[in-house]
């Protein structure tokens, strides 16, 4: 289907009485219609680059934000995705036929920034970007990219990130609020994350304080401030100080020998450590190595001899790195975990086949009765239907810490 059969198409959809694959239909085509105008912006923007080269016109970002009505920021990412575009013509091509949308190519683009040789896979990660969402996307190119960089630059590369760890703190002339600005490198930053969402689960498990907003990413940001007062506000902190735990996912045949094409090394929040950096790590008291086998099967939870909450969700995090709605990228450490009911009945007992992550947004749509979330205790194949047992999603089991 061709853009002006797209356009036409969408035109005459009445979207206020689709049902929901309606809704979904509509916005295929908005997704196509919209790569296509993306194509055509950035032809223009490598058009009046020419010209404006040749000494006719003025600079695009200018122009962009004078004629097309972009911020100054939009405008930015414009420029940079024609360039980009210039030099991989089949993810252009695949941006104008609505296959990949512009957060693809943002994404290819942030790749290529942090490690150029993804430049030469160019033709695989386009048919990769074809089947994935933005974000499965990003995971795929930042694993294609641990593959392809030697050991000895990762390591440079965590090096020159310990050696840029650095807190800035300020007092607002105009609020009086005193403010922080940190930047730290993974080891740290990971545990600094870990230690606040301990705080917060401490301190917030049972009721907010009177002060939390009502706005769900305001009332985290508010707690998580409230914690890291509590931290540091005295030697014996209210709840009781934790210990700085690093939890890193790799894979059995990355930790015992060399990185290969399927290899995983995760942190909880995201991020990523050179190999030798996580074998010298894994010999810690404060490192919880989570290995894996070759089908995202946890084989080991630690030092742990039987599961126990803090083991279960750990193994859950490494199964399902966001919330268990198969559309759904809220990651992990956002999510609850939540007791799900699946096709065959467990006997009432409470282990890792019945749990799993949910979203907060999800949470309260199962216990509204808005949608309800089945998982086989075995495969963790889920599916996700509506109050009348509309089948809305259906996943065959967990995505996992693995290349897609």
């Amino acid at each position: 289907m061709d853009v002006i059969d797209a356009v036409r198409d969408l035109a005459a959809i009445e979207v206020d009485a689709c049902d929901h694959l309606g809704v979904r239909r509509a916005l295929g085509l908005v997704r196509q219609v919209e790569g296509w105008l993306a194509s055509v912006t950035a032809a223009a923007v490598r058009r009046g680059e020419v010209l404006h080269a040749g000494g006719v016109g003025g600079d695009m970002s200018t122009a962009l934000q004078r004629e097309a009505g972009l911020s100054k920021r939009d405008a930015r990412e414009a420029v940079a995705r024609a360039d980009v575009l210039a030099g991989a013509p089949g993810l252009a091509d695949a941006l104008a036929a609505g296959d990949v949308s512009t957060a693809h190519v943002d994404t290819y683009r942030r790749a290529v920034e942090h490690s150029p040789a993804l430049a030469g896979r160019v033709d695989d990660l386009v048919v990769a970007a074809g089947r994935l969402s933005p974000a499965e996307f990003a995971e795929h190119c930042k694993r294609a990219a641990l593959v392809d960089e030697p050991e000895q630059t990762a390591e440079k590369r965590f090096e020159r990130q310990r050696r840029s760890t650095r807190v800035k703190t300020w007092i607002d002339e105009a609020t009086g609020m005193y403010k922080l600005f940190g930047e730290f490198d993974p080891e740290t930053g990971e545990k600094l994350f870990t230690v606040l969402e301990q705080r917060v689960e401490a301190m917030f498990h049972d009721a907010h304080p009177a002060t939390a907003p009502a706005d769900p990413l305001a009332r985290q940001a508010h707690l998580r401030g409230l914690a890291l007062a509590d931290l540091v506000n005295s030697h014996t902190p209210s709840v009781g100080a934790p210990r700085a735990q690093l939890i890193v996912m790799i894979d059995l045949d990355t930790l015992l020998r060399a990185l290969h094409e399927r290899s995983v090394i995760d942190l909880a929040h995201g991020g990523t450590l050179p190999a030798s950096v996580v074998r010298r790590m894994a010999c810690e008291a404060d490192v919880i190595p989570v290995v894996l086998g070759g089908d995202s099967v946890v084989l080991d939870v630690g030092r742990a001899r039987r599961l126990a909450t803090a083991d279960q969700r750990r193994a859950a995090m490494v199964m399902h790195p966001t919330c268990v709605v198969p559309s759904c990228a809220v990651p992990f450490h956002q999510t609850q975990m939540h007791h799900l009911g699946f096709w065959a009945r467990d006997g009432g007992s409470t282990d890792l086949g019945t749990q799993a992550p949910v979203c907060i947004g999800h949470h309260g749509d199962v216990h509204a009765g808005r949608i309800t979330i089945t998982m086989d205790p075995v495969t963790r194949a889920v599916e996700v239907r509506d109050r009348l047992g509309t089948l809305l999603e259906r996943a065959p089991g967990p995505p996992g810490r693995r290349p897609k």
